[in-house]
């Protein structure tokens, strides 16, 4: 990692960081899946023609460690190495000028089915499979207060939607 202690960036592939870790209360999930909670920022609207890289890591790395930073044309996806430092920098970074009024929100990470992700509190299903795949990822306990937001009934008929 660059930076001080437990900041800058991950750049060992070896530690592959899927953008989210598991959570350990794994009550009401259906057979085969999982539940997770991003530890990836969403950008959008961001002028990528002003706001580039570096600058998002400048912002972001005081709250933690960063794993990763994507950008395309309007878009950036900041992925930090854990929920509590990126629930902490989503928290004061949309005020910040640097991102000049861009939206800021949770984005998905990797193998998260759109239709399995909860945009609002960045929580998702992912199939057990997948899960297996990044057991280096310690399940990660949420703040105090924190409720989950799934609908935990069947999937049938599910469409990705926020609920409540």
């Amino acid at each position: 990692p660059m930076g001080g202690r437990g900041r800058g960036v991950m750049r060992s592939n070896s530690s592959r960081h899927p953008g989210w870790v598991p959570v350990p209360n794994q009550e009401n999930v259906p057979p085969g899946f999982r539940r997770v909670m991003s530890t990836t920022l969403y950008f959008g609207n961001l002028d990528t023609d002003i706001v580039n890289k570096d600058d998002l890591m400048q912002l972001v790395a005081p709250y933690g460690q960063v794993v990763n930073v994507n950008m395309k044309r309007g878009l950036a996806f900041v992925t930090m190495k854990n929920r509590k430092e990126a629930a902490a920098a989503k928290k004061t970074i949309w005020q910040s000028p640097v991102i000049g009024g861009a939206k800021v929100g949770w984005g998905k990470g990797l193998n998260v089915d759109q239709k399995l992700f909860w945009w609002r509190s960045g929580e998702a299903l992912i199939k057990e499979q997948i899960a297996q795949q990044f057991q280096h990822i310690p399940p990660e306990e949420q703040a105090p207060g924190f409720t989950y937001k799934l609908p935990m009934g069947s999937m049938a008929g599910n469409d990705g939607q926020q609920q409540g």
